[in-house]
């Protein structure tokens, strides 16, 4: 089995900075006119190839936590907040695993079908 992280950065990465994406794997953020657009993979601790994607929004400049920390703007991450999605989930609550399996294109254009669509509307709602 090749490792998902491989494939990911290969075909999934490149497609992540056409649509305006920064960062290194496995942690992406993009700037909108008042927020920062944020992405983060998570992998299975078990090795099973399994991986969730979270996406989470916030104010544009250093983020302040709720216990005082300051996180500089290019460093923030999608799991630094507490308000976050998983993509593929039908609910805040939900997990939704991927797997690239047999047809890992297949997969990767379905993370940004929901990526530009999931994500987007989370995106545009999130709370600031």
């Amino acid at each position: 089995m090749t490792d998902p992280r491989i494939i990911l950065k290969s075909d999934l990465v490149p497609k992540l900075r056409e649509i305006g994406f920064k960062g290194s794997f496995p942690h992406f953020r993009r700037s909108r006119e008042n927020r920062n657009e944020l992405i983060t993979f998570q992998f299975d601790k078990y090795g099973t190839g399994d991986f969730v994607i979270e996406i989470a929004s916030a104010p544009l400049g250093d983020f302040s936590t709720y216990w005082g920390k300051i996180i500089p703007q290019n460093k923030l991450r999608a799991n630094d907040l507490n308000e976050r999605l998983r993509i593929g989930a039908s609910s805040h609550n939900a997990d939704s695993w991927f797997n690239l399996g047999s047809n890992p294109n297949d997969v990767i254009m379905n993370i940004l079908k929901l990526i530009n669509t999931q994500g987007d509307d989370f995106f545009k709602k999130s709370t600031l």
